[in-house]
Parts: structure tokens; sequence; C-alpha cells
């Protein structure tokens, strides 16, 4: 709890079969207030759904319009930003309020944030870029 205390924003990186059992145990820690950015991708496989749809009902922040919850994707590799390499993700979210935050956040000369609405869209396009590029 003490980490969150001084929080403006949280990246939730864990992959996504770990997200909803990760957040069931630490949600009561996360202020509601504070902006999640999910980087996960993919499908959680035991309940076959987007973490568009979890998250949201584990964190009990239920209303889409005020519930903090941005969901990030697009082709990067974390080699590649290390090095500085020009890397352009979609963020979406149903407020655009939290997109331009988190975008004003965390852009920078290398790293650009494009944003959406389209918060199924950008969970989609995460999920199946890896799948579709490993068949091309």
């Amino acid at each position: 709890k003490a980490v969150t205390d001084e929080t403006n924003l949280i990246i939730h990186a864990i992959p996504t079969q770990y997200t909803p059992s990760y957040l069931e145990k630490y949600a009561e820690s996360i202020p509601p207030h504070i902006p999640i950015v999910c980087t996960a991708k993919g499908i959680h496989l035991q309940t076959e759904s987007l973490l568009c749809h979890i998250m949201p009902k584990v964190l009990n922040r239920t209303d889409s319009h005020q519930n903090r919850l941005l969901y990030m994707s697009g082709p990067s590799f974390a080699k590649e930003m290390m090095e500085n390499h020009p890397i352009a993700l979609t963020l979406a979210s149903n407020n655009n309020k939290w997109n331009i935050y988190v975008q004003t956040a965390l852009n920078s000369l290398y790293f650009r944030i494009y944003l959406s609405n389209d918060v199924i869209g950008v969970e989609c396009g995460g999920a199946l870029k890896n799948p579709l590029a490993i068949g091309a």
C-alpha cells in the first residue's frame, strides 16, 4: 500500500494469464484514483476474455468512463526501446482525459503514443499480432 501512496500512474506489465490472480491479490492496495496502463497482450485462456473485460471487474472499476483503465499495444520490443529506436504504440480507453494524461506523461522523442477510444480493437490487435506474424 505504501508504494501506491505517492504514485500518479501504474504500468501493469504482468503476463495476461497471471493478471487476474495478481490483481485479485493486490486490488485493495491499488487506490481507484490511480490510472493503470495495461501492457499485457492476449486472451486470458481460463475465462476466454480480454483484459478489458477482466480488469474492471477484479478492480471494482466498472464505470467504463471513469475507471481509469487504459490499454496499450503496438509493435514494440524491449531491446529496441532500450536502444532508443523509435517506438509508436496505441493507447486506448473510454475516457480521452486519461488518454491525454498518460500520453503526456509517457511521450518522448523516441516513444510516441497515439490515442484511441477503441479498447477492444486495441486489445484484439495486441492479441492477434504475434500469431499472425508467426504464421506469415
